[in-house]
């Protein structure tokens, strides 16, 4: 049993067209269409059609799908196109995302900051970022928005391969009120702008359908949204994303990345017929499914070449600081032999030089030194005069 996720988005397509909500009134009613069904997993993730998502489009321009399932418009390959700097002309720019489908800047959001496409898409980061204090941009083009993640801890990962953890900042989705960079995207201190809950981010304006994302459970989420559920328990280790990132060639090598898709029940009185959602609080944030993307299993070729590169580049590493080091101190100890040869061959000359100077006789072959006495005259006796 899953919830109707066609006629919840088609209720909030657009509440101002009179003339749309009529017919789609009309459409509830001829197809009648259920709150909640009976759905496989391959028909709820991959997409399915029925009465009402096959009329779900006459007079929807903007909304014409062919199935609806949570994973239906996902084939693999992505429409979005996205120029990614290459790191040739400076690594500095290794993997940094330069424009989305030829744009540099999107025209979404409500101010020129948050329009910019900043970061990478996950994948690469360029190595300069990899010291510990500076945060890493993700942008997920999913909900058009960077996404930060700061540094947390070191760990070990993949027997014994080591990582760096980062996590996203604290409230990255949150209100405006708890975090105030969070204001382009939704400024909850105007009511006319109606933005969801603390933990809950509105992505409609991305996605083109009222799609709320959140983590799992509502994890750092208002506690309002936990009120109209049971079995809802948030909490760190199991729903919280991290990514853990190679140190020095600066690419993830483990982590979970974790969403939830939530959408916007929304009561629509269809004539005669009834109410839709009657019997659910009016603007419920609904969970539909949570996706949990890790890095999975590591194939041993793969393994070995990271294992093998991590190691070297180790080795590399401490061969030139420890090799600098020796280079430099066997520098400074021919540098001071130098120089000790230098002063003692000159204290040898000036000392010769003073030798001849004061009449004396150095033997240097034989180190011995024989210095010349000065003797008083000889006293010869006084000749007799007629000698």
């Amino acid at each position: 049993m899953v919830p109707n996720v066609p006629l919840i988005l088609a209720i909030n397509t657009d509440e101002k067209d009179a003339l749309k909500k009529m017919m789609l009134k009309g459409l509830i009613s001829t197809s009648a269409a259920k709150e909640f069904h009976m759905k496989s997993v391959k028909e709820f993730l991959f997409g399915y059609t029925d009465a009402f998502v096959n009329g779900i489009s006459f007079g929807m321009n903007d909304f014409k799908p062919e199935k609806i399932g949570i994973l239906g418009s996902r084939k693999g390959i992505s429409t979005d196109n996205l120029t990614i700097y290459t790191g040739e002309d400076t690594l500095e720019n290794l993997g940094k995302i330069y424009a989305m489908n030829d744009e540099s800047k999107m025209k979404i959001w409500s101010t020129e900051e948050c329009n910019e496409i900043v970061g990478t898409d996950g994948s690469q980061f360029p190595p300069s970022w990899m010291d510990g204090k500076r945060n890493l941009e993700v942008f997920i083009k999913s909900i058009c928005r960077p996404f930060p993640l700061k540094f947390e801890s070191e760990v070990t990962v993949l027997n014994g391969l080591p990582a760096w953890r980062y996590r996203p900042l604290p409230n990255v989705f949150g209100s405006s009120i708890v975090n105030p960079d969070n204001e382009c995207y939704c400024d909850s201190s105007v009511p006319s702008n109606k933005c969801p809950p603390s933990g809950v981010f509105d992505s409609e304006k991305c996605v083109g359908v009222a799609i709320l994302m959140s983590y799992p459970h509502f994890y750092e989420g208002d506690e309002i949204l936990l009120q109209h559920f049971d079995g809802l328990n948030p909490n760190a280790e199991d729903h919280a994303t991290f990514a853990d990132i190679h140190p020095r060639m600066a690419f993830p090598i483990g982590g979970a990345s974790r969403l939830q898709v939530n959408v916007k029940v929304k009561k629509i009185a269809y004539g005669f017929f009834g109410i839709a959602y009657k019997h659910l609080p009016d603007e419920l944030i609904l969970p539909v499914c949570w996706f949990e993307l890790t890095a999975g299993e590591i194939s041993p070729d793969l393994m070995a070449l990271i294992f093998n590169t991590t190691h070297s580049a180790n080795t590399a590493y401490f061969t030139i600081q420890y090799g600098s080091i020796i280079c430099m101190f066997v520098t400074f100890l021919l540098t001071l032999s130098t120089t000790l040869f230098y002063y003692r061959t000159l204290a040898g000359k000036e000392s010769k030089s003073k030798c001849n100077k004061e009449m004396k006789c150095c033997d240097s072959t034989r180190d011995i030194v024989m210095f010349k006495t000065k003797q008083p005259d000889p006293v010869y006796p006084t000749l007799p005069q007629n000698v």
